[in-house]
């Protein structure tokens, strides 16, 4: 669909009420992003020691508005994280 599609077909209180839902509920790369979080949360939760905290699945999750460094740093700790929940050997 073009601009001027979408400015035929839908008002901007329209536009506006999608987008307040869109942040609520992400479509797309945050989504896909959360049920993989779920999912390594579940698997580390199920590798985790006795007595050790259960995990969460923000635990897992980072946001996409990182800068590239920031990403990277963020995906290494979680991935540190990980392999901690799920060895029992502490990551470096």
């Amino acid at each position: 669909m073009t601009a001027g599609e979408l400015r035929r077909r839908m008002d901007s209180a329209e536009l506006t009420e999608w987008m307040a839902y869109e942040r609520a509920e992400p479509f797309w790369p945050e989504r896909i992003e959360a049920m993989m979080a779920q999912q390594t949360a579940l698997i580390a939760n199920i590798h985790r020691g006795k007595g050790q905290a259960p995990f969460d699945w923000r635990d897992f999750s980072f946001s996409f508005r990182l800068t590239p460094e920031q990403k990277r740093q963020e995906m290494a700790a979680r991935l540190r994280m990980t392999v901690t929940a799920m060895t029992g050997i502490e990551a470096r």
